[in-house]
């Protein structure tokens, strides 16, 4: 037997521990699979490796440690959440751009479970996701702030927008939780009048500015 090949069970060859992209997504999609599961902490690489028929050599060998496989995951989870959605605040308004997101997420049940199961664990300053969901967690407040300033059905200054984003990610989470546990209600529906409300609010000047 040459080069790296491994014989798999049954005499079967999984051949070349080759740093391929096909073979990285396999092992990133089959980690996600697990820590949605599981979370991290219970995340098995044995059990990742056995879904995808590999050693967990092989697995190491893309990703030497949980954490960088963790890291891996992260950001493949945060690419497929947004990649091919056109996101126009100023043409959709507040309540339209979340609705996309929404409709995209909805059709991705598992993607969701992975970042409430992970989001959780890391609420722990310890966890080695923590400072990426800080980073996160920024950078979505950020981003629907500046789409609550370029709704042109809006008029609320730069802190009455924070406040607003804030308490739509607070909604957000919640009833993504809840859809994920029960599934008996459609959540962009509920999301979009959520959402509609608090921009209603927000307008009334009801939020600090």
């Amino acid at each position: 037997m040459g080069g790296n090949e491994t014989p798999a069970p049954g005499g079967r060859r999984r051949g070349a521990y080759a740093k391929t992209p096909q073979r990285r997504r396999q092992i990133v999609e089959a980690a996600a699979a697990e820590f949605a599961a599981r979370g991290y902490t219970g995340g098995s690489l044995r059990q990742i490796a056995k879904d995808i028929d590999v050693s967990v050599t092989s697995v190491m060998h893309h990703f030497p440690s949980k954490e960088l496989l963790l890291e891996a995951v992260l950001e493949h989870a945060d690419f497929e959440a947004v990649q091919a959605i056109d996101l126009n605040a100023a043409r959709d308004g507040l309540r339209g751009t979340i609705v996309r997101l929404a409709e995209t997420g909805q059709e991705h049940p598992n993607l969701l479970r992975l970042l409430a199961v992970l989001s959780s664990e890391a609420s722990a300053v310890e966890h080695p996701a923590h400072e990426w969901f800080v980073e996160r967690y920024r950078r979505v407040e950020e981003a629907i702030a500046g789409w609550a300033v370029a709704d042109p059905d809006l008029d609320v200054g730069a802190e009455a927008a924070r406040v607003l984003a804030r308490r739509i990610i607070a909604l957000w989470d919640g009833l993504q939780l809840q859809w994920l546990l029960r599934g008996d209600f459609d959540l962009v529906v509920e999301l979009g009048a959520a959402v509609g409300a608090l921009a209603a609010q927000a307008s009334r000047d009801e939020l600090p500015r």
